[in-house]
């Protein structure tokens, strides 16, 4: 019976600090008839790992035990783990669980005392963490689940609930979740000025504001939360709060991206991407290390200036995070300059920084945007076979944002190589989902209902869309999307006979690659 509060694994040297009267001769005599009998079944006997023979049977073993008895049992267990596997990564989750059982087993039996506080801040401060290494990581499920389960153990005014309930609301509204978020931020606004801490309350509103415009972008919302979060900015740099800062720029740079002000979103990336380096917020760097390539790639700086960006920004900030935004941007410099062989080593150079460091999340982010290039430069295969290998790790990781940009740019690689059927069924899950509205992510939906609609042979709809992802795009300084609608609106007005002004636009865009230095993309 004891063995069952393990679980249905269990490790037989645990078995003494649930029993310590038990004789090893006789644990070792009753696993043996255990297994005899069809119960147990050993997975390394000569490490003490066995398992029940079936989940019910571990279940009837728990269940055969005292609640009291159990709660203690769990306890005893969480001190031995938390001895035991001092130095296994997972060991604060562990611990955590086992005395979040115990503190759930106390207040079934009607016990809410001095030790349920212990129990409960303990668990709480274990599962953060957990969840703060997740969240460091980019794994925004693993992440949401444990710092969710801290904020529902920690006291509602705690410092350590304040400070991570911002990492909580970024991780429940990049897995789907926004209105949550909403909700958790309003009250942990309130919380923190109940607790006195001005400092809390500011980074709780700073992912609000994010998080609405985020639901529900408006041009006058988005206006209204950049002045009041470029604000709240200028109140950490002043008070020299680091990570309140990298915060702040983080969602300063997703609000000028939605509005495709690309130039200023480069701006705050690169102030993020400083200042998370600097507070040691691995999440807030890579989030922002990924952003400085997508920026300076779909942003109006020319291919031929990427490599002198990396040398003077991010070169010089050391480490695996900067150093893999630098490397991307001289491997894509080289291919906008048609020069593949630069192009392949570069890149090489890039997925080595990448791989050896653990960087899955920022790898995947960075590779989207290499795609997008891949694409626009004539080899939508590779960009096919990027964007999937992306999309895998993005889908395990919960990243929603991503995902919706990723999708789009794989609709249009499928459409490149001449796949019409595929492309139509991608079309349409794609048009069925609800949008993100973020103008690059507008833009991309245009244009792939607009091919979709050409190759349905409703070529005046078509058009319809291509030129309201045109008027998008005329809106931002979105350079290569503005030459997307433009070539896939020269597209549709050839496919209706329109010859004459089909060229006209074609030349505009191959102007606006030519101002961007995408030579490859003119060549094409």
């Amino acid at each position: 019976e004891r063995a069952s509060v393990q679980g249905r694994r269990f490790r037989v040297p645990a078995l003494f600090a649930l029993a310590p009267e038990a004789d090893p001769v006789e644990v070792e005599d009753a696993m043996a008839s255990l297994d005899r009998r069809g119960l147990v079944q050993p997975e390394d006997e000569g490490g003490g790992r066995w398992r029940f023979a079936h989940a019910l049977i571990a279940e009837a073993a728990y269940r055969g035990l005292p609640k009291e008895l159990r709660a203690d049992l769990h306890e005893r267990l969480a001190e031995w783990i938390a001895r035991v596997d001092a130095e296994q990564p997972d060991v604060d989750e562990s611990v955590a669980r086992h005395l979040e059982r115990a503190l759930h087993l106390r207040e079934e039996l009607g016990r809410r005392d001095t030790r349920s506080d212990e129990l409960a801040t303990r668990a709480g401060e274990l599962y953060a963490n957990a969840g703060a290494r997740a969240f460091a990581a980019l794994d925004l499920i693993t992440s949401r689940d444990l710092i969710e389960r801290a904020s529902a153990l920690l006291a509602a005014g705690s410092s350590r609930r304040l400070e991570i309930v911002p990492q909580l609301a970024v991780a429940l509204t990049e897995t789907g979740r926004p209105e949550e978020s909403d909700v958790l931020l309003e009250h942990a606004v309130a919380q923190a000025r109940i607790a006195g801490s001005e400092r809390d309350a500011l980074r709780a509103t700073v992912q609000l504001q994010a998080n609405r415009v985020y639901r529900s972008p408006t041009d006058a919302g988005v206006t209204s939360a950049v002045a009041e979060l470029e604000t709240a900015a200028a109140t950490f740099e002043a008070s020299g709060d680091e990570v309140g800062l990298a915060e702040a720029a983080i969602a300063l740079e997703y609000l000028e991206f939605v509005r495709g002000r690309i130039a200023r979103s480069y701006e705050w990336s690169l102030l993020a991407l400083r200042h998370g380096l600097a507070a040691g917020r691995p999440r807030e760097a890579a989030q922002a290390a990924a952003d400085v390539v997508n920026t300076t790639v779909f942003g109006p700086l020319p291919f031929d200036r990427f490599a002198d960006r990396a040398e003077a920004s991010l070169f010089p900030l050391d480490g695996p995070i900067s150093a893999s935004a630098g490397l991307a941007l001289v491997a894509l410099g080289a291919l906008g300059a048609d020069d593949e062989t630069a192009y392949r080593e570069h890149e090489r150079r890039w997925r080595q920084v990448v791989d050896r460091n653990g960087l899955t999340w920022l790898g995947a982010a960075q590779a989207l945007v290499i795609a997008n290039a891949e694409l626009s430069a004539g080899d939508a295969e590779a960009a096919e076979r990027r964007l999937h290998e992306a999309r895998d790790v993005l889908s395990a990781l919960g990243d929603i944002w991503w995902i919706q940009t990723l999708d789009g740019s794989l609709c249009m690689a499928v459409a490149a190589q001449d796949r019409p059927r595929e492309f139509l069924r991608m079309a349409d899950a794609l048009e069925a989902t609800a949008p993100i509205a973020d103008r690059q992510i507008l833009i991309r939906r245009n244009l792939v209902r607009a091919r979709a609609l050409q190759a349905r042979g409703s070529a005046a709809d078509a058009e319809v869309a291509a030129r309201r992802a045109l008027e998008l795009a005329e809106a931002t300084d979105l350079t290569l999307d503005h030459a997307d609608a433009l070539l896939t609106l020269a597209d549709v007005l050839g496919a209706r006979g329109l010859g004459a002004d089909a060229a006209d636009v074609r030349s505009e865009a191959l102007a606006q690659l030519g101002a961007k230095g995408h030579r490859a993309a003119v060549a094409r």
